[in-house]
């Protein structure tokens, strides 16, 4: 398969996700963003479209501008989510949990280099399970 047409696969399988968590038909998601539903089946499908529909999905499914291209171009890519508050949008990066787990492990060793594994894995795990308590992290 092309890079290009992977690319489109990746971002096929990432719409749907982010479309199926909002809990959104492709008819509504068709509505909001202004195109036809065959416009946002092709999207779905893997098909190419025009650069300004991919502008459209993320606004859409509240990703930032941009998203949809880094995901077809990047296969390490992940959309950020984005609000608009009082006509401004913001976005905020997503970190994965293994990421954050990384960034704790190394964050220990460079301060408290003393620790064991076992110490720093069970840091780990109270720092993921305070920040899902927080709800800033998804319950498994």
């Amino acid at each position: 398969m092309p890079p290009q047409a992977d690319g489109l696969q990746r971002l096929a399988g990432a719409v749907q996700r982010r479309r199926a968590e909002l809990r959104l038909s492709k008819d509504e998601c068709a509505r909001r963003a202004s195109m036809s539903i065959t416009t946002w089946r092709r999207v779905e499908d893997g098909d190419p479209v025009r650069d300004t529909t991919y502008a459209r999905v993320d606004e859409v499914l509240g990703w930032e501008l941009g998203a949809s291209a880094r995901i077809i171009d990047d296969p390490t890519a992940e959309p950020m989510l984005s609000e608009v508050h009082g006509g401004v949008r913001y976005s905020q990066p997503a970190i994965s949990e293994d990421r954050l787990r990384h960034a704790i492990q190394n964050a220990t060793i460079a301060t408290a280099p003393t620790l064991t594994g076992a110490q720093i894995k069970e840091l780990q795990e109270r720092a993921i399970e305070e920040l899902r308590r927080q709800g800033l992290l998804p319950e498994n």
